[in-house]
């Protein structure tokens, strides 16, 4: 179980997140085909992002970070996805 303090996670749709990073639709499917944009955890027919994972590139973003930094944020976001989650 993920033991956080103070955080409050959402699950945003696919469309609205790509829009939040400044992302038209095909842009965003290209970032997440170049591991720059989190990968959608599906729930039935919809796709939708972790609010924290977002909220994490959006801040990378503003920083100024590079792509290589980026792509290393993703792969350590969607390690922290399963994390302590037992199977």
């Amino acid at each position: 179980m993920f033991q956080h303090a103070n955080l409050v996670r959402t699950l945003v749709p696919l469309r609205p997140a790509f829009q939040a990073v400044g992302l038209r639709t095909t842009a965003g499917y290209e970032q997440i085909k170049n591991q720059l944009f989190p990968v959608p955890i599906k729930d039935g027919r919809r796709s939708l992002v972790p609010s924290n994972e977002l909220d994490e590139i959006i801040a990378a973003r503003i920083a100024g970070q590079s792509e290589q930094q980026i792509r290393a944020l993703v792969q350590r976001l969607h390690q922290q996805r399963t994390a302590g989650v037992a199977v």
